[in-house]
């Protein structure tokens, strides 16, 4: 199965990049997440067959790796 979702948020004149950048990398995903678990339980349930349930993710653990493994500029 492939999923994929996306969200609209009102983003307020002048924020800092990096507020935006860091809601891009945790906030933003971290609210959409359930939703994307709830629907493959759902489908995969209704199909019949055995239900998936997608194990939570932490996205400050994953922002922290994916910045220590950038190269430092």
């Amino acid at each position: 199965m492939t999923v994929k979702m996306g969200g609209q948020f009102l983003v307020i004149d002048g924020t800092d990049q990096s507020i935006l950048d860091n809601f891009a990398d945790i906030n933003g995903p971290a609210i959409l997440f359930p939703f994307v678990r709830e629907i493959i339980a759902s489908l995969t349930a209704r199909a019949g067959i055995p239900t998936v349930l997608v194990q939570p993710l932490n996205f400050v653990d994953m922002a922290q790796r994916r910045q220590q493994s950038q190269p430092s500029e």
